[in-house]
């Protein structure tokens, strides 16, 4: 390619999401001589492959109705099996022969379309991360599925299904390293993304198996299929009647024993299946995070994980808004923690794509608690880190009384219901909740601590799971005070502090009942902090 060529600029603002049948937007001349200049990359041939199972998949149901139609000779069924299968294997065809993509001036730059052809610019400094998913499939063919995540929202900016290993690495080289990227017949350093040199990287940690059968056994992850089990359940109940008679059964069980050995048989039964919702939440921490490892490589940060599904995701340390390390209560008896992050536009919570999840809410899943402070200096190399060295602040000493005090209104309110609902113990239910309700409200007040130093602010909170939040400074977007009248009347305010990180940490630094003047003060002194770092950093 010649230097003229090389040097051909691309605007952007011009060719961001255009489409090119739009002669008002760009010329049909200057829209040809773009077209030309990004044509850099292109899909890996078994891409068509993935784009038409990725399709099938989302159409699985009615596909098989049409197939299982269509197989038996039926005319509407063979329809609508064209109808299913006829515009996908075109797209992906389509999207095959025509998707390009190169790094030009800085930019991320993907094409695709023949009738309808787009062009998508996005700058490189936009981009938080470079996410890799590889099946069993992927990994049989030496291929991957990129996905390039901006600070702009929830969904990728561009996905790549899919890509050869050795173009992988060199776009993501291009995009984290130098800016200049490596021509994709360009192999000298090529390798597969799951084992980056070990010159160009640093192993900051790896989890063992062992580790991770403790961190399914303290985790909830199993017994969420409770709920799940229980709508079936409720579901087809009836088919479930018919096929197993849970009368005869129970009346088995009650005649072959006492009736302490009824009981008895049903508390065994229930411990069964809550060690069962154990034994599956160590399952899943095994089939996700198998031979976890996180890595320092330049400026990133890269984590690879998994079993069946291997994922591999980058993060730019610099880039990290927020940082959360979780203890529920059996993970604090077996002094391990877990460590989530936040990054600007990354996904919500709740969100499980694998990559994406990986990345942000189990960014650690688990690590003995004596290995925190190391890692999280190794993460943001000026932080020191050492818990018990902060100057914590307890909230309002009022707060408790508050608090107590609004328990006790619930808790009446729950006495009345059940009194309406069931005459005439139903207040009983309010009267066994109130010394919860009271217990809970004292021990929540408690937990929450709040702290600032030279370089971040930190909020603690949480019974059970207790949480332990951090951002920085230069990353806070927005300082907010706010008063309702029960916190003029108890001289109270809550302190919320905001980043560009979008959640899935599932920890905002939001602190109420804390005394006013004191929320006041910290308010005016973030401020000043917030505003010398931005001053700083730009």
């Amino acid at each position: 390619m010649s230097s003229d060529q090389q040097d051909l600029p691309v605007d952007s603002a011009v060719v961001d999401d255009v489409e090119i049948g739009d002669a008002a937007a760009v010329g049909p001349a200057e829209v040809n001589q773009v077209v030309s200049e990004v044509a850099f990359g292109r899909l890996h041939p078994m891409s068509l492959l993935f784009e038409i199972t990725s399709h099938v998949r989302t159409l699985l149901f009615p596909a098989a109705i049409a197939v299982f139609s269509a197989a038996s000779g039926s005319g509407p069924g063979l329809i609508i099996a064209g109808f299913i299968f006829v515009p996908t294997l075109l797209h992906s065809i389509i999207r095959y022969f025509s998707l390009r993509y190169r790094i030009y001036n800085r930019e991320l730059v993907v094409t695709e379309g023949i009738f309808f052809r787009r062009i998508r610019t996005v700058p490189v400094g936009r981009i938080q991360n470079i996410d890799l998913i590889q099946n069993v499939l992927h990994r049989i063919f030496g291929v991957a599925e990129v996905r390039v995540e901006t600070a702009s929202g929830t969904e990728p900016e561009a996905t790549l299904r899919v890509l050869g290993l050795p173009e992988v690495e060199a776009l993501r080289e291009g995009i984290f390293a130098s800016g200049k990227p490596r021509l994709s017949g360009d192999q000298s350093d090529a390798g597969s993304p799951y084992a980056p040199s070990a010159a160009a990287r640093k192993i900051l940690l790896t989890i063992p198996n062992q580790q991770l059968i403790q961190a399914g056994l303290a985790s909830n992850r199993g017994t969420l299929l409770l709920g799940v089990l229980v709508g079936i359940f409720f579901q087809f109940d009836k088919q479930l009647e018919n096929l197993f008679d849970f009368d005869s059964m129970a009346r088995t069980v009650s005649e072959q024993t006492s009736t302490t050995g009824f009981y008895l048989v049903i508390a065994v039964a229930v411990v069964l299946i809550l060690l069962l919702f154990r034994l599956l939440g160590m399952v899943w921490y095994l089939l996700r995070f198998h031979g976890y490892q996180l890595t320092a490589s330049g400026d990133d940060l890269r984590i690879q994980c998994g079993l069946l599904t291997k994922v591999s995701a980058t993060v730019p340390r610099q880039r990290i808004q927020f940082i959360s390390i979780y203890r529920n209560l059996i993970m604090r008896w077996m002094k391990l923690a877990s460590i989530r992050i936040e990054t600007a536009g990354g996904a919500a919570a709740g969100n499980e794509d694998a990559a994406k999840s990986v990345s942000s809410r189990w960014f650690v899943p688990v690590l003995p608690e004596a290995m925190v402070s190391e890692l999280l200096q190794q993460i943001r190399p000026d932080l020191k880190w050492n818990e018990n060295d902060f100057d914590w602040q307890p909230v309002s000493r009022w707060a408790s009384t508050r608090m107590t005090r609004q328990a006790v209104i619930v808790s009446v309110l729950i006495g009345i219901a059940g009194l309406v609902a069931t005459r005439p113990w139903g207040w009983a239910i309010g009267a066994a909740a109130l010394p919860v309700l009271v217990f809970l409200a004292i021990r929540t007040s408690r937990s929450k601590r709040y702290a600032r130093n030279d370089e971040c602010v930190v909020y603690r909170s949480g019974i059970f799971t207790r949480k332990t939040s951090v951002t920085f400074f230069e990353k806070i977007q927005s300082i907010r005070i706010d008063e309702t009248p029960f916190d003029r009347r108890w001289k109270m305010a809550t302190l919320s502090i905001d980043t560009a990180a979008a959640g899935p940490a599932d920890h905002r630094i939001h602190i109420d009942y804390l005394t006013g003047d004191f929320a006041r003060s910290e308010f005016n002194a973030i401020v000043r902090k917030a505003s010398g770092h931005r001053s700083v950093f730009g």
